[in-house]
């Protein structure tokens, strides 16, 4: 294992891997990053528990079994995204992560929105603008959301009374987009939003 692995800030579980053993990745304090493969069903006890610095964990469909305590005391974990149904968890499994659990539209076995799972607030998995970049001549908007989903990049000239006018469609490979200018001379001003294809 991992354990104790004070140096270890990102990890990417590959897709070959189809559990994730005890105490793993257990009081890894650097790590921000952990990326699962697409095979992984089963997350053992302990397994990334003490590790507080991680922000965020996006779970993949196929995991369908979250043992005791695996994220137990992540104390900077604000976010947790389910990309399929809710998986088998113990009660402990998120204890004293303080994050919000977001689902995707149309999965099954979640409280409904804004109710709580494990003590925790439940929402939607919705597609953000995450940031921006602007120089003089040119504009790149960031954009992520649930993977592999189609996401519309939309644009008002006003946020009160306006229409919506679709600009660009974007395929979210590993959950994330991009809409990119490259002679801003062309851009009218406005207020951009981007929704999943199915709002």
């Amino acid at each position: 294992t991992f354990m104790f692995c004070d140096n270890l800030t990102s990890v990417n579980i590959a897709n070959s891997v189809l559990s994730i053993g005890s105490d793993a990745f257990y009081s890894c304090d650097s790590l921000t990053n952990v990326f699962f493969g697409n095979s992984v069903q089963t997350i053992r006890a302990n397994a990334f528990r003490f590790s507080r610095n991680l922000p965020s964990v996006v779970i993949p469909s196929s995991i369908t079994s979250i043992e005791y305590h695996v994220f137990s005391e992540c104390r900077n974990m604000s976010n947790i995204y389910f990309c399929g149904n809710a998986p088998s968890v113990d009660e402990t499994s998120f204890d004293y992560a303080p994050a919000t659990v977001y689902r995707r539209y149309g999965t099954t076995g979640w409280p409904s929105v804004g109710q709580l799972w494990l003590w925790k607030t439940t929402a939607l998995w919705r597609a953000s603008i995450s940031s921006v970049e602007s120089t003089s001549d040119s504009l790149a908007l960031h954009f992520s959301g649930p993977p592999n989903d189609t996401a519309i990049l939309e644009r008002a000239p006003h946020l009160a009374g306006s229409e919506w006018t679709p600009v660009e469609t974007n395929f979210l490979i590993s959950g994330q987009g991009e809409y990119i200018v490259e002679d801003t001379s062309s851009v009218t001003t406005g207020f951009y939003r981007v929704i999943l294809s199915y709002e």
